[in-house]
């Protein structure tokens, strides 16, 4: 296993700093998850004995780290204490890294700024989401560092990196799923707007090459009630009516699953790839490859099985 500790500080804020302190080490734990995802705030959760001194250690509002890790910090939200005479007694211990503060503010705009009233960290991950990078707030000694970042790309499509390839050839994908779906899918709309009957603004909308025979799928957009304003020329109704079909296309369903392996020789977790980066995933005997897809989340999971690697990807553009 990895020689790795738990350390439990308190938090205290004051007037215009914090103020950390270790409270206690602790390395007795039945098992840790340790989710670090890439467009939300990551959580944790510490399984362990429930002795009193423990019930002391971990109480909510305090922080727990890993002291191989010096990026991420869950802050305790919950605790569930469960006795039982015959299989013991048992805490659980959840909560969310250090991001997790920022749910406590929104956005209160001054008088002079129309602003909108969002909660900071929704609105923080619904930016990172738009601008496909992310937000960590980590702890710096006695203060909070909040750092935007992006993902490096590791996949088969670049050469500036070192390639990150999961794949049942080198023995370092464990599982893999895959299904895909076409009867969701809509690939020609027509779209028809204001007017009456034969007199009624239409336009059709499909994305690159127009679809033919059985690779077609229509869709019927109903947009009377776009009106057309009068400073508004044909073309720019047209163009309205356009991007309302563009919205009611539905690509075909596909989803993939992987487990990979924890202790690959090739690549190490939070070493040579981190969630965030772009690798490819293969699944050579089917003939199935994402040549490059995003990591966005990984639960990294501790208990007497060892340790195992849980990977989230999302499918890019």
């Amino acid at each position: 296993g990895i020689a790795m500790q738990l350390e439990i500080y308190s938090l205290t804020a004051l007037k215009d700093q914090i103020s950390v302190s270790l409270e206690a080490i602790c390395d007795s734990y039945s098992s840790l998850l340790w989710d670090i995802e890439f467009y939300q705030c990551g959580c944790f959760e510490v399984y362990i004995a429930a002795s009193p001194q423990n019930v002391s250690i971990f109480q909510r509002g305090r922080i727990v780290a890993r002291s191989d890790d010096a990026q991420h910090f869950g802050i305790i939200e919950s605790l569930q204490l469960e006795t039982d005479a015959e299989k013991g007694d048992y805490l659980t211990v959840t909560g969310r890294f250090l991001a997790s503060l920022l749910e406590r503010r929104i956005i209160y705009p001054t008088i002079t700024a129309n602003g909108s009233y969002d909660n900071i960290l929704e609105w923080l991950y619904s930016l990172c989401e738009t601008i496909g990078g992310s937000a960590n707030v980590r702890l710096d000694g006695n203060a909070l560092k909040c750092e935007l970042f992006s993902g490096t790309d590791r996949s088969l499509l670049q050469d500036d990196n070192s390639h990150i390839v999961f794949s049942d050839a080198y023995n370092n994908l464990l599982s893999f799923s895959y299904a895909a779906d076409d009867a969701v899918q809509k690939n020609f709309a027509y779209v028809l707007g204001c007017g009456e009957g034969n007199a009624r603004k239409r336009t059709t909308f499909c994305s690159g090459t127009e679809p033919t025979y059985l690779d077609r799928y229509e869709v019927y957009v109903d947009e009377r009630n776009t009106a057309q304003e009068e400073d508004v020329t044909d073309a720019e109704y047209l163009e309205i009516l356009k991007s309302s079909g563009a919205e009611h296309l539905v690509q075909p369903k596909t989803a993939s699953e992987s487990a990979i392996a924890a202790f690959s020789t090739q690549y190490q977790y939070n070493k040579d790839y981190f969630v965030g980066d772009y690798v490819t995933v293969e699944q050579k005997r089917f003939g199935l490859i994402q040549p490059r897809i995003q990591l966005i989340g990984m639960v990294e999971s501790f208990d007497q099985n060892g340790r195992s690697l849980t990977p989230t990807f999302k499918e890019t553009e």
